[in-house]
C-alpha cells in the first residue's frame, strides 16, 4: 500500500509539475506577444504623427501663413529661474568688475544687492 500511494503521489507531483511549466510558458509566450504589439503600436503611432504633421505644414504652406518661430512657442518658465530684476543687477556687477569669477561674483552680489541669485526662489527673497 505504501509503495502504491507513493507512486501515486509521484505521478500527481509529475503532472503538477508538467501543468506549471506549461502555464509559464503561455504566460512568457503572452508577454513577449504583448511587447511585440506595444513596440508595432509604437512605430504605427510615429508613423501616424509624422504624416500629420506633414500634412499640417503642407496646409499651412498652402494658406500662406508661417509657424511661429520656436522661442515664441514656449509654455513655461523654468520655476529655478533668477528673477529678472536680480539678473539685471548681477550683469550690472559683472561689467563694473569683469576680473571676478562667477563665486566671487556671486558673493559680491550677496553683498551688495544683499540677495543671492541662486537662492532667490527657494527664500523668497
Amino acid at each position: 500500500m505504501g509503495a502504491y500511494r507513493r507512486a501515486a503521489m509521484a505521478t500527481l507531483l509529475r503532472w503538477h509539475n508538467r501543468g506549471c511549466f506549461f502555464r509559464i510558458q503561455v504566460l512568457l509566450w503572452l508577454a513577449v506577444a504583448v511587447d511585440e504589439h506595444r513596440r508595432w503600436v509604437a512605430g504605427r503611432v510615429k508613423r501616424w504623427e509624422r504624416r500629420v504633421r506633414r500634412v499640417y505644414d503642407a496646409w499651412v504652406d498652402a494658406r500662406g501663413t508661417k509657424k511661429p518661430p520656436r522661442f515664441a512657442r514656449r509654455r513655461f518658465r523654468p520655476h529655478n529661474r533668477t528673477p529678472d530684476e536680480i539678473e539685471i543687477q548681477v550683469v550690472r556687477l559683472h561689467v563694473e568688475h569683469p576680473a571676478l569669477g562667477a563665486g566671487q561674483l556671486g558673493r559680491a552680489a550677496e553683498r551688495v544687492l544683499a540677495a543671492s541669485p541662486w537662492r532667490a526662489r527657494r527664500f523668497g527673497r
